[in-house]
């Protein structure tokens, strides 16, 4: 089975439009974190360090195939996936090469980064960070007792180490903010919301992407907060300071076709981001049995999962060496 190494069109919550999802790290699993919500599952290689992953060759190649098949009208390519991008010693290399066939092709798009920010943190290289449009920072707690049980750090990462470091750099940073509901407690209680608006108020960071879960978590003890909840943390965060913009599950989109979306593109696509039926129909613009008939070469061949999850079916690729 190929895997891509860039896949989509995925819609995204974000813009309400497709984009690109360029994973330079590639299976299994490596991050600094093991969080409870990752609907990716466990991390399988715990790290901070940086090392040579997935070479820009390679990405290169992956991004001219999936770029035939959907054409140029994407609006984001977002730097995510099986880790945190910024484990790939060759990232630099692989934006410049991007920019440099998106200019040629005339392809204007944006750039976009989702981290921990822990590898720049303790291992250098902020001036990466310039290089993107947007850089979406995890934060999810202001309590090491939350940092913990939500995040599942490596043991040597302290929140306030990464708010130290963001305070020194002059870079408009966007907190991610997923809460989560965990036996009737979670970082949308107060204390918590406190906590975590001070650490960010210290790192400077004003924006904020607000989400709860929208797939199969990591841990079935995690589960997603009211939009009742989510909107009154919305608010208590509004009249802080911050600017907060709510992330619901739903994406309103409509469908577009696909040439030739194959088993391998499937595969590559449901490694990064499980879907649901009409979340692929929505992103792929292809019929509902075509896509089962996919889905059904897959699960027969143990390449993929079914998940049940509140009352929709996740289909998500299963990594083996």
């Amino acid at each position: 089975m190929i895997i891509r190494n860039v896949v989509g069109p995925y819609p995204s919550r974000r813009i309400n439009d497709y984009i690109l999802i360029v994973d330079v790290v590639g299976p299994p699993k490596k991050c600094p974190y093991n969080c409870i919500y990752c609907p990716l599952g466990n991390t399988k290689v715990k790290t901070s360090k940086v090392h040579s992953l997935i070479p820009p060759k390679k990405i290169i190649e992956d991004y001219k195939y999936i770029i035939e098949k959907v054409g140029l009208d994407i609006k984001a390519i977002l730097f995510n996936g099986l880790g945190d991008p910024f484990l790939n010693y060759f990232l630099k290399n692989i934006i410049e090469d991007l920019k440099k066939i998106n200019n040629e092709l005339g392809i204007d798009l944006e750039y976009w980064i989702k981290t921990t920010l822990v590898p720049l943190t303790y291992h250098g290289g902020s001036r990466l960070l310039k290089l993107f449009n947007k850089i979406y920072v995890i934060f999810d707690a202001g309590s090491r007792e939350d940092y913990t049980l939500i995040n599942d750090p490596l043991d040597y990462i302290r929140l306030n180490d990464i708010i130290r470091y963001l305070s020194k750099i002059d870079i408009d940073i966007v907190s991610e903010t997923t809460l989560v509901n965990i036996d009737n407690e979670g970082n949308w209680k107060r204390d918590s919301l406190e906590l975590l608006a001070s650490w960010l108020r210290r790192a400077r960071i004003k924006n904020i992407v607000l989400k709860t879960l929208s797939r199969p978590p990591r841990s079935k003890d995690a589960k997603p907060v009211s939009k009742k909840i989510l909107y009154s943390v919305k608010d208590y965060l509004d009249e802080h300071g911050f600017k907060v913009n709510v992330l619901l599950s739903d994406v309103r989109i409509s469908y577009r076709r696909v040439v030739l979306f194959n088993e391998s593109d499937l595969y590559s696509l449901l490694l990064r981001k499980p879907l649901d039926l009409l979340e692929l129909r929505r992103a792929l613009g292809l019929p509902i049995r075509d896509i089962a008939y996919l889905l059904s070469r897959l699960e027969s061949n143990g390449l993929i999962e079914r998940i049940p999850w509140k009352t929709r079916i996740f289909y998500r690729s299963v990594y083996r060496r």
